[in-house]
């Protein structure tokens, strides 16, 4: 017999003051054919209702010319916003991308066009006109051909200035790399400052690179630079004088020879505090877990800020991407493993808050589903309760077409008690098993299980359901399940193991 759950004001308040989750915002955004590769790039504008992805092997403009789309949320769903910005060419894997922070503006890098010789990039700069992305001013070219210039991008807060990172600029030898930033004076995109020059062969500088938001910091990763044994990695920090590019403290170096330290790189809205990470750190609790440190800026010199976070068991490699908001109080990290420890290329997502003292976990980790590799794309909105999260090896539209969503951090998540028909669950209490009927068809369903710490133990997706069946796997007690549609929004109901 079906059986609707009601409950008291004190269970209400007693979940609301242990739940608080990162809650999906919408649809999924998922890459437009197999093989699109879209979300490994993703930027998200200040108040978290913009988001654009790229898919570097689209193939619209061409074999591997890549594709950029922006969305934008309308308190429901997300629609593109725009029309699709193609590479200029084959294989220019044109996906790098970074947003303004009103989400008008967009730099686009495309590191292996061949406008000014082979694997030589570019960067391309475009507005939003209330219709359509127009170009704003000249491409940026590369300085020479194989720099893949446009490898990493980063716009300021408003649009005026970015910094560009062009890995393989041979100054001193292959793979030097350098960071180049350009402004906007009203008519064309001028160079500011001198070029900073990685310090030798095979350091790659610039592959990671990120601007504070009055755009006179910047913040890059040296993936191979040798500042302490072979291979240890390190992140610099330059700050403009109106004239120049100048050192702000001293290079901070990766832990361990080829660590990967600098892999990639964020900075805080003031340019005071940084995060990098070392994701093939391992130590004695685990193979290529790896390491990501939070560096804050004293006036004088870089010192760690709280301890060093770790991944969460063997080859994790956590910190192939990370993020922070602009106060520099909360930051996500990437890792590899999927949930229990599960090697099958999920990836997950951790976000940590600043109490004071040290980083403490912000909510559930968000994982991908099997091979999704999630965690790449992120980017926190302003304040850091809203990010964005690409899961490049999604087959949501076929193998590896990839996927972009948004999450935000719902506190409290409330539990509803209703008699409406959308979304009863029976029987109640269950042994383990049990229905949920949405009373009729609806699209774009999301499934959410949730302990009673407020930890995601479970997470479906389903293109269009009346009827699903679920299961409890974990040990008896009580259960939270939130049921989310485009048409009716979301609720959650308390479920109960026996």
């Amino acid at each position: 017999m079906k059986r609707l759950l009601f409950f008291s004001v004190l269970s209400i308040f007693c979940f609301t003051a242990s739940a608080q989750n990162w809650v999906q915002l919408g649809n999924d955004i998922n890459g437009k054919a197999p093989g699109d590769d879209f979300g490994r790039w993703a930027s998200l504008s200040a108040d978290g209702n913009t988001v654009a992805g790229g898919a570097q092997y689209n193939d619209d403009a061409g074999n591997d010319a890549g594709q950029v789309r922006v969305f934008s949320y309308n308190g429901t769903v997300w629609s593109q916003k725009g029309a699709d910005i193609d590479g200029e060419a084959a294989d220019d894997h044109s996906s790098r991308v970074s947003l303004s922070a009103d989400g008008n503006t967009l730099a686009v890098g495309a590191p292996y066009n061949d406008n000014t010789g082979n694997g030589s990039g570019n960067v391309r700069v475009f507005s939003f006109d209330g219709a359509n992305w127009v170009q704003l001013g000249a491409t940026i070219p590369s300085e020479t051909a194989n720099d893949q210039s446009g490898g990493a991008v980063s716009m300021s807060a408003d649009g005026t200035r970015v910094a560009i990172g062009s890995i393989d600029h041979r100054s001193q030898g292959i793979n030097t790399g350098q960071v180049r930033v350009f402004g906007w004076n009203g008519n064309a995109w001028v160079k500011l400052g001198s070029n900073i020059n990685g310090e030798a062969m095979e350091d790659q500088f610039g592959y990671s690179v990120k601007l504070s938001a009055d755009g006179n910091t910047f913040v890059a990763g040296a993936l191979y630079a040798d500042p302490v044994s072979n291979g240890n990695g390190e992140i610099s920090v330059y700050e403009f004088n109106g004239t120049e590019w100048i050192a702000k403290g001293d290079d901070i170096p990766g832990e361990q020879t080829n660590g990967n330290f600098g892999l990639s790189v964020d900075i805080s809205a003031d340019g005071n505090t940084i995060i990098s990470a070392e994701s093939e750190f391992k130590s004695n609790s685990g193979d290529r877990i790896g390491r990501a440190r939070v560096f804050s800026w004293n006036g004088t010199s870089w010192v760690q800020k709280g301890s060093s976070i770790d991944g969460m068991g063997d080859f994790d490699k956590i910190g192939i991407r990370v993020a922070i908001n602009n106060p520099g109080n909360i930051i996500a990290i990437k890792g590899l493993l999927g949930p229990g420890g599960a090697t099958t290329l999920d990836g997950n997502t951790r976000i940590f808050k600043f109490n004071g003292t040290d980083w403490v976990q912000f909510g559930q980790t968000i994982y991908g589903q099997v091979g999704d590799n999630s965690g790449f794309g992120l980017e926190f909105s302003n304040t850091g309760d809203t990010i964005s999260i690409g899961f490049p090896q999604s087959d949501a539209n076929g193998q590896d077409s990839g996927q972009v969503r948004v999450y935000k951090f719902d506190q409290p998540l409330s539990v509803i008690e209703t008699n409406q028909e959308f979304g009863m669950l029976y029987p109640n209490p269950t042994t383990g098993n049990f229905t949920i009927d949405l009373g009729k068809e609806h699209a774009n369903v999301t499934v959410q299980i949730y302990n009673i710490l407020g930890q995601q133990i479970s997470s479906e997706k389903y293109a269009s359901a009346k009827i699903i069946s679920k299961e409890i796997t974990g040990s008896i007690g009580v259960y939270f399940v939130r049921i989310s549609t485009v048409n009716e929004g979301s609720k959650t109901l308390r479920i109960i193991k026996e």
